[in-house]
């Protein structure tokens, strides 16, 4: 089968629907780790390691999708219901435009398909369906009759289920525009990935997008949401450009179980771990632990802290540094061009934070008294190819960010950003803004690849935790990774500023910061 979505067709139905609360029983048994009577699951891993509850969960090692992982270089099988309940074929990647390859079928994809009475063996007793002994990995469970009844549903009802937005050679995607989000950002984010959507990514599988363009106030999201998803439902939401409030796009990614990837937002959702949601970084929140980190060591602490915010997600990184800096003289003063913002009485020994746009910081320079007063600005509000900085304050400014200085990105970028920009036909306007588009499409792109045409959100989500972060295609930050149940790629940064003597270039002035 050249798609695991079409299992279930092929096969006929695999057996009538469970009761709910039946199927619900066994979800908690391999979600979990729990009996129906709230007891913990025990099992026998090997030959006399004892698991029990979370340790002893179905989910450890087959992943929330059933569909395996590999331990070590041990491949752990799928298990979802098309799986277990017919006779697996074998299969082996190929590159595009490559004929197949005949392998010998690997250790589980020969046995025969599975029912009740040898899947219940199997769970015990550690003897597939062929009456071979299973990899000593997989514990040997004491289960009851029940017990095995309501896991037997669960599994059998998992992945049996296609999910939206998929269809043969389909996988439709959408892409999300919060009105909120810098015009610049909105124009590029659609631009690009409808251009790349055209280009036909992978050779085999069409991947339509969608713009959704949402209007109007914050509290109209959820409902102009759901209204484009019912008239055309998506696999999975990719890129997005936001502002400083995602957070009603973040809950409708929740509440649909829809992969949302990667968006471009100046300050994501920290309130809730979500589970499909991604970030490639949280924008604002992560700047200011990464300055708080640095500020908050030794010798580095202020008399005082003059904090400037212009707008939402500037006024909560503003909060989140204040809060962070327990017991430190912080004052924080809404920007007002016109008024001057009081910062006629900085001193040397005072930090100027400045959580402002590249035009009110043009402003603010302007206003600024002679003082040897250090300023610290944001690079995902203000990165410094888009400031002109007075020859006064060169010494004195900084970046907090969580990017690669300007001249390595752009010698990364030549490598991955500019070639990716060529084929799909767009110019280059803005490098970092572009690269964080690119990225996305990039790892998108490589977890499809591996998921061998089981087009599962969940799959999708587990191989994407597993993916390699190292390309160019992440090289628009210091370092990306994410692992199992992380949902953020960036988890540090550093201070940037601008090497004497004659203050043109930007470099790293301080190590790996870790909020």
């Amino acid at each position: 089968m050249q798609f695991f979505f079409f299992a279930l067709t092929l096969l006929g139905p695999l057996h009538a629907l469970a009761a709910p609360d039946l199927v619900e029983q066994g979800r908690r048994i391999y979600l979990e780790g729990r009996l129906p009577d709230g007891s913990p699951v025990r099992g026998i891993e090997g030959s006399s390691i004892e698991v029990s509850g979370a340790m002893a969960a179905c989910v450890r090692c087959h992943q929330r999708s059933g569909l395996g992982s590999r331990e070590g270089e041990q491949p752990i099988p799928p298990i979802t219901g098309p799986v277990l309940f017919s006779k697996p074929t074998s299969s082996w990647p190929t590159r595009i435009g490559r004929k197949p390859t005949a392998v010998m079928p690997i250790r589980h994809e020969a046995r025969l398909a599975y029912d009740d009475a040898s899947l219940a063996r199997a769970i015990r007793s550690g003897v597939d369906s062929s009456e071979q002994a299973l990899h000593p990995l997989m514990p040997r469970y004491a289960l009851s009759d029940a017990d095995l009844q309501a896991l037997t549903a669960y599994l059998r009802e998992l992945g049996a289920t296609p999910n939206p937005g998929v269809s043969e050679k389909t996988l439709r995607l959408a892409t999300i525009i919060t009105p909120d989000a810098p015009p610049e950002r909105r124009q590029q984010v659609a631009e690009a990935l409808s251009a790349w959507s055209a280009r036909k990514p992978l050779s085999n599988l069409s991947l339509p997008l969608d713009v959704w363009q949402l209007q109007g106030e914050a509290s109209t999201w959820g409902a102009q949401l759901l209204e484009h998803y019912r008239k055309q439902p998506v696999f999975a939401v990719l890129s997005g450009a936001g502002g400083a409030n995602w957070q009603p796009v973040a809950e409708f990614c929740e509440q649909q179980a829809v992969p949302c990837l990667f968006p471009i937002v100046d300050s994501a959702p920290t309130a809730a771990k979500p589970y499909y949601n991604l970030y490639l970084d949280t924008g604002l929140p992560l700047e200011a632990g990464i300055l708080a980190r640095y500020l908050g060591e030794p010798g580095r602490r202020p008399a005082r802290l003059i904090q400037l915010v212009s707008g939402p997600a500037a006024e909560a990184a503003a909060q989140l540094l204040s809060t962070t800096l327990a017991g430190q003289t912080v004052e924080t003063r809404q920007w007002n061009a016109a008024a001057g913002n009081g910062v006629a009485d900085l001193s040397k020994d005072d930090v100027l934070v400045a959580w402002l746009q590249p035009q009110e910081l043009q402003t603010l320079f302007a206003q600024l008294p002679p003082a040897d007063t250090p300023i610290f600005v944001s690079a995902r509000l203000a990165e410094p190819g888009k400031l002109t900085v007075p020859p006064n304050l060169q010494p004195r400014l900084r970046w907090v960010s969580t990017r690669i200085e300007p001249q390595r990105l752009h010698a990364n970028n030549t490598v991955g950003l500019v070639p990716w920009a060529q084929h799909i036909g767009v110019p280059i306007r803005d490098e970092a803004l572009q690269a964080e588009i690119y990225a996305a499409t990039y790892y998108f792109s490589d977890a499809l690849s591996r998921m061998r045409g089981r087009w599962n959100r969940d799959y999708l989500l587990e191989n994407l935790e597993s993916g390699s972060y190292t390309q160019p295609a992440g090289k628009t930050f210091y370092s990306l990774s994410l692992g199992s149940g992380q949902r953020v790629a960036v988890k540090a940064g550093h201070i940037l500023g601008l090497r004497a003597p004659d203050y043109r270039q930007v470099v790293m002035l301080s190590p790996r910061l870790v909020p």
